[in-house]
């Protein structure tokens, strides 16, 4: 890579316009780039990783990667989104090569409204079947299974912050846990016995 602007500018430039440079090989820019979004991408991992030292790690990785397929930016306008994308399936990716090792438990007293002790994973509610299959499924839910179930799986939010998050009783969050999995188990098995 080469630098084709001065450096002082880099700061002025729109984030299309960093792109653009970057897609040219400009090493600067991306370098601009990687400092106006390091923390967004940051964040996204955390979210999905729940571990500071890991997110650092994918977090690297994701930029890595950017760098590695930015000629494939075809809307350097959209370059964020381009970008959230790519820490999004770095990050499950990282999750899925960890799978093992890793259990995203759900603490027992959320299972259903009657508090239940069982422990169920994220993993789990797809059985053997992966999380690919149950990221594809979470996409065929309706908005507020899909938001509940990734606020509380992904995001980490406890039954009390979701609460306030969706200004609805602790109980009603329960219940539209235990519903959401439900349905979310019911698409899973229907898309692995196709």
């Amino acid at each position: 890579m080469v630098s084709y602007t001065n450096v002082n500018e880099l700061p002025h430039l729109t984030v299309p316009a960093l792109a653009e440079l970057s897609r040219a090989g400009d090493r600067d820019a991306f370098a601009e780039l990687f400092r106006r979004f390091r923390a967004t991408v940051h964040g996204i991992t955390l979210t999905i990783v729940h571990n500071k030292s890991e997110a650092s790690d994918v977090t690297q990785d994701v930029f890595a990667r950017a760098l590695e397929k930015i000629d494939q930016l075809r809307h350097p306008e959209h370059f964020g989104s381009w970008l959230c994308r790519i820490a999004r399936n770095i990050a499950f990716g990282h999750i899925r090569a960890n799978r093992h090792a890793r259990q995203l438990a759900i603490p027992p007293e959320s299972i259903d409204g009657k508090g239940e002790a069982e422990n169920v994973s994220f993993d789990q509610l797809a059985g053997d079947e992966g999380l690919a299959t149950v990221l594809a499924c979470l996409q065929q839910l309706k908005p507020l299974d899909r938001q509940t179930l990734l606020a509380f799986y992904v995001q980490g939010a406890a039954v009390e912050q979701m609460a306030n998050m969706f200004r609805a009783p602790i109980g009603t969050i329960k219940r539209r846990l235990h519903y959401a999995r439900a349905r979310l188990r019911a698409l899973v098995n229907r898309a692995t016995r196709k």
